[in-house]
């Protein structure tokens, strides 16, 4: 409804509420991205729990129910940025086909240099994309960070747990299996969410660019046309050139990967935590 109230206002209000709205709806969608992972999360948990057949997975699924909010809380900042590089990577898709929809009308109306086109140099606005996207690379790496002071925290605070596990058989192997599923059961769906979410804003505004010429041609009497030209003449379509905006599939993947892989590194280096955390010597009272 955000992105669609620009449309219905008045035309001399329309680029300040779009701001608005565009503003509001980014805000919007991060939050219900970053509320909806609890409920990821836990029904990650009931279907590995339910299809699990592996210790881990049980173990792993049986974390996500008794507190499915761990996750969100800790892939909080992560979801958002991969939120906003999806925008970011939309858009500069979106500005990508709107400049090129004016160099094939001018190319269609025979136009070498000057022609129909926004003042301004592409080049500017995807410089301007790009340290964005700079931006965001930067954000995941420490939302990634965070992820991992809190993977090691939830760690040790289990680590009496855990060595009894150990105590009683349980391979560490089944143990640091069980983090991993602990960790990406809910990330992988809640990224999935979060990209499509970042790149539906953007497709919001717009899928296509459509540029025309035409002339004004009189269906009656010249007289008439002159006294009421609005209602004897009609404007005639004769050049158009429709371009629709197609979906940078490579810079999202691209964008999901780069959080998993930061992700992993952050569990990789967390599996190290749980190592010393399952020594036998944490059973020791006092």
């Amino acid at each position: 409804m955000l992105f669609a109230l620009p449309g219905q206002v008045d035309r001399a209000l329309n680029g300040t509420v779009e701001q608005l709205c565009l503003i509001g709806g980014v805000v919007l969608t991060m939050i219900g991205v970053v509320l909806g992972t609890g409920w990821i999360s836990y029904l990650a948990g009931r279907v590995l729990l339910r299809f699990g057949r592996r210790p881990a997975m049980l173990l792993a699924g049986r974390r996500l129910t008794a507190d499915p909010w761990n996750g969100s809380r800790t892939q909080a900042a992560l979801l958002a940025t991969v939120v906003a590089g999806a925008i970011a990577i939309g858009y500069r898709q979106y500005m990508i086909t709107e400049f090129q929809s004016y160099d094939r009308f001018n190319a269609l109306l025979g136009y070498e240099e000057g022609g129909m086109g926004p003042p301004d140099s592409i080049g500017f606005y995807l410089g301007a994309v790009r340290l964005i996207l700079i931006a965001v690379a930067i954000g995941m790496t420490v939302a990634a960070a965070g992820v991992l002071v809190a993977l090691a925290e939830s760690i040790v605070a289990r680590r009496r747990s855990y060595a009894a596990l150990t105590a009683v058989g349980v391979p560490r192997q089944v143990l640091s299996e069980s983090v991993a599923w602990h960790t990406f059961a809910p990330l992988v769906p809640a990224l999935l969410i979060a990209v499509a979410a970042g790149a539906a804003i953007v497709r919001s505004i717009g899928t296509e660019f459509t540029q025309t010429s035409g002339e004004q041609v009189c269906r009656a009497t010249e007289a008439l046309c002159a006294a009421d030209p609005q209602t004897y003449t009609e404007y005639v379509v004769t050049n158009q050139v429709v371009l629709a905006v197609p979906v940078p599939w490579g810079g999202l993947a691209l964008l999901l990967g780069f959080a998993l892989v930061m992700t992993l590194l952050a569990v990789g280096a967390g599996f190290m935590v749980l190592r010393s955390s399952t020594d036998l010597e944490e059973l020791r009272a006092g």
